[in-house]
């Protein structure tokens, strides 16, 4: 498993957008992280490593038929 570094920090899923501007939400060793930038390194509160928050959740349209 890479260690989170800054030039190459740990990616995370982003679970959660909200405000405006948006921040966005992600979870990492429990701990949620608090990002304004997509792919921005920064780091987790609860390990000291180096991630990024990415892939905003997406709103997706309901399926046509």
């Amino acid at each position: 498993m890479a260690k989170g570094t800054k030039d190459e920090p740990i990616p995370i899923q982003c679970s959660e957008v909200s405000g405006h501007p948006p921040k966005y939400f992600a979870t990492h060793c429990g701990a949620t992280i608090t990002t304004e930038q997509i792919g921005a390194a920064t780091t987790c509160p609860a390990c000291g490593q180096w991630v990024k928050v990415v892939n905003p959740p997406r709103t997706l349209p309901p399926p046509s038929r």
